[in-house]
């Protein structure tokens, strides 16, 4: 459900359709395969994958690096080699490369990393992302020792609705066919959780 639900979300975002070539057939095919991994990768290195639920129904889900999470700009030999197979030698090595930069990129090593935050579509404007985010800030702040949380963004619409939640823009990063956004919410600015 997560991976269907992130394909949604992301399918028009402008990385993902620069990094698998969006004019190409295969270009949804290589995005599933994305979401696939990355979630198969999150479970198995136990990172936090918070979800928001009516009933059975998932409504939104992110997926968060903690500080010491393997994670981070370097990604494992399996990992690598089933996207190799699934979408090309060219689309992994811009997706190595992203996040390699993010990365070098991040504040400090003592920040969490937003990873992926999708809501579905039919629950967008319900108050379903500010969910999943007080569930993000409610994990920084259960790391004392975590200086806030880094999220990078290639959409003006979503950097603007984190700008609204308290992620500021620290770093432009530029790559060669798409370019986003490094924002950082300060764990100090974080609200007590409910």
């Amino acid at each position: 459900m997560a991976a269907s639900l992130l394909y949604q979300a992301y399918h028009d975002d402008p990385m993902f359709m620069k990094v698998f070539d969006a004019s190409k057939l295969a270009y949804e095919q290589k995005l599933r395969a994305l979401f696939r991994e990355e979630l198969d990768v999150f479970w198995q290195y136990e990172q936090p994958v918070i979800g928001a639920f009516e009933g059975e129904t998932l409504l939104g889900v992110s997926c968060i690096n903690l500080p010491e999470s393997p994670l981070g700009g370097e990604r494992f030999w399996n990992w690598r080699m089933k996207m190799l197979m699934s979408a090309g030698v060219v689309s992994t090595g811009r997706l190595i490369e992203k996040e390699q930069r993010i990365a070098q990129a991040m504040p400090n090593h003592q920040c969490h990393q937003l990873s992926l935050i999708a809501v579905a579509p039919n629950y967008q404007k319900q108050g379903v992302g500010e969910t999943l985010l007080c569930g993000v800030d409610c994990l920084v702040e259960e790391h004392l020792n975590s200086s806030g949380c880094a999220i990078f963004v290639s959409n003006q619409n979503a950097a603007h609705w984190l700008n609204q939640h308290g992620y500021n823009a620290i770093q432009e990063l530029s790559f060669s066919n798409f370019e986003g956004s490094l924002l950082f919410k300060e764990a100090q600015k974080i609200d007590k959780c409910p």
